[in-house]
């Protein structure tokens, strides 16, 4: 328990802030740009028309604000928040990658 309560008060890493809003509600999503986050827009339909679905990677230590940004322009708001593991597949190496690099320093 003292370890996650470390982890929280030290807020490291960073989630993906995800609101859902109907199309008709004010613009959330320009609201969170001038406070200075990054904001990606999907349009969808949802049980009860057309939504719109914004995603946001920010450091966790930035929720609070976020979260206020979102309240104070929209406060029926669907939010959710994940921890965001990333997936670097530049840095992986294949099977076929790594034989082709053995093969070349034999011949060299």
């Amino acid at each position: 328990m003292l370890g996650a309560n470390i982890e929280r008060w030290l807020a490291v890493g960073k989630v993906v802030l995800r609101v859902i809003v109907p199309v008709s509600a004010p613009d959330v999503q320009e609201a969170l740009r001038q406070a200075g986050f990054f904001v990606t827009t999907v349009n969808a339909s949802g049980r009860d028309g057309e939504v719109r679905v914004m995603f946001s990677v920010i450091a966790r230590k930035k929720l609070r604000a976020a979260l206020r940004v979102v309240e104070g322009t929209y406060p029926r708001a669907f939010i959710t928040v994940e921890e965001v593991t990333t997936a670097q597949l530049q840095e992986v190496a294949t099977r076929e990658d790594r034989l082709s690099r053995r093969f070349r320093m034999i011949r060299k």
